[in-house]
């Protein structure tokens, strides 16, 4: 087996699983399947695809603490049966606080006894492991700037438009639709307190028309404070409110405003 090939595939791979790819290329013949274990127990990469583990041998390779090969036919005789006359290389390595597990299925006797190249080929792939990460981060990263640089421009649009009107009713659609667009919401309402009641006067998605009074927006002004609707954590259950139950509300936002001295 051409194992520092295989390392050296793995550190040029610019992904992980370009690296998995590289590494069951690099050792076949005798590499039968290749298998990425998760720290959650889950086979994640699978070489080929649709290759079969049994619980026990996945159970065996998430309780490793180094690299140690076994035999089908004595220890896994499920996987025996899918794999005859074959070893079992499992290698585990952590990359943070998370571990994960290489399961290398060849032909017996095909990784031999001196566990060092096996360790060689564990810290590759938790480098890459940790490229893998860190370039996720940095791609979260960018689309959050992306996205606040998307509110920005539209707050800003928002303000130019509203600066233009002196009419409450238009500035309060117009704060609907854009609150719509920038939350991905499927739809949104603003209500205000007129005559000591609270109503519902612009709205933007919503399925058919609605108007008068908005249980919901009355608790949100009543509170004074931003409320979350559904979902972990939330202060309030949208089955509490049959306007919003019927546009199949499962979580949303509510936001007390204040425009012309009066709060929305």
């Amino acid at each position: 087996m051409d194992v520092t090939g295989a390392v050296l595939g793995v550190y040029e791979s610019e992904s992980l699983t370009a690296a998995y790819t590289s590494l069951s290329r690099a050792l076949q013949p005798p590499l039968r399947a290749v298998v990425r274990i998760d720290s959650s127990h889950q086979p994640t990469i699978l070489i080929p695809p649709g290759t079969l583990l049994s619980a026990e041998l996945i159970d065996t390779a998430a309780h490793l603490l180094r690299p140690e090969v076994f035999g089908l036919r004595s220890q896994f005789p499920t996987d025996a049966a899918t794999f005859p006359d074959s070893d079992v290389l499992l290698i585990p390595y952590r990359f943070g606080e998370e571990a994960a597990t290489a399961v290398l299925v060849g032909e017996a006797g095909s990784f031999g006894e001196d566990p060092e190249p096996w360790r060689r080929l564990a810290s590759a792939l938790a480098r890459m492991e940790e490229r893998e990460q860190s370039q996720q981060k940095l791609r979260a990263e960018c689309e959050l700037l992306r996205q606040r640089a998307e509110e920005s421009e539209a707050m800003h649009t928002l303000g130019l438009a509203t600066n233009r009107s002196l009419d409450p009713d238009e500035v309060l659609s117009l704060v609907a639709r854009f609150a719509r667009t920038l939350l991905g919401a499927h739809y949104a309402t603003v209500s205000t307190v007129r005559n000591d009641t609270v109503e519902l006067v612009a709205s933007i998605g919503l399925r058919g028309e609605h108007g008068g009074a908005d249980e919901l927006a009355a608790r949100i002004v009543a509170a004074g404070k931003p409320l979350r609707i559904g979902g972990a954590d939330a202060n309030l259950d949208p089955s509490e409110f049959p306007l919003h139950v019927q546009q199949g509300m499962v979580v949303g936002l509510g936001v007390p405003l204040t425009l012309f001295g009066d709060t929305f």
